[in-house]
């Protein structure tokens, strides 16, 4: 019987430091970061709309939070950008100097509640459900505020047009049921 045995004590760094996760990064980090999650957000975008219009059950709770959180984090990166560029600025006159005030954690929650909020055309329901998943109570009144607004585009396509916006772009694309009915019905 042949015993392995690694240690990985030798393996880890002696600084605690270096574990550290720097609340302002490097410039270029950032920027290559809100690059990466514009990307994620326009590829998730992209993905859901095959997935959700080819009638297959792949669910639209999750990947709309996904969507949500990963623009909320590049909305919040980039508001941290501006607050160290302009930390004397009339908008961030509450933080106090030398302590991180801006959290894109915070951002990409309030990100998935209003996606979550305006692509379901729930708005109550999402602040319970972000609430239950977090449990930060904190959060309940910006949850609402950022949830409410997202809901009401919908009432305004509805207004605008004589049927639903959805059922007027989905009824127009052929689906995987449809084109397998006209395989079979030629062949």
């Amino acid at each position: 019987m042949v015993t392995i045995t690694t240690s990985f004590a030798s393996e880890q760094p002696n600084d605690i430091s270096t574990c550290h996760t720097d609340p302002y990064p490097s410039v270029s980090t950032r920027w290559s970061i809100v690059l990466s999650l514009a990307l994620a957000t326009a590829l998730r975008i992209f993905l859901v709309i095959i997935s959700y219009g080819c009638k297959v059950p792949a669910g639209i709770f999750v990947p709309s939070m996904a969507i949500g959180a990963s623009f909320g984090r590049m909305v919040g990166i980039i508001v941290q950008a501006i607050h160290e560029a302009n930390p004397d600025s009339p908008f961030f006159s509450t933080c106090t100097p030398d302590v991180p005030c801006i959290t894109p954690g915070t951002y990409a929650f309030l990100g998935a509640a209003a996606a979550l909020s305006g692509i379901m055309h729930i708005t109550v329901s999402v602040v319970v459900i972000m609430f239950e998943l977090t449990g930060a109570l904190t959060y309940i009144l910006p949850t609402m505020v950022s949830s409410y607004p997202f809901k009401e585009p919908r009432f305004c396509f509805r207004r605008c047009t004589n049927r639903n916006l959805r059922s007027s772009l989905v009824s127009r694309k052929p689906f995987l049921i449809a084109s397998a009915k006209a395989a079979s019905q030629t062949a």
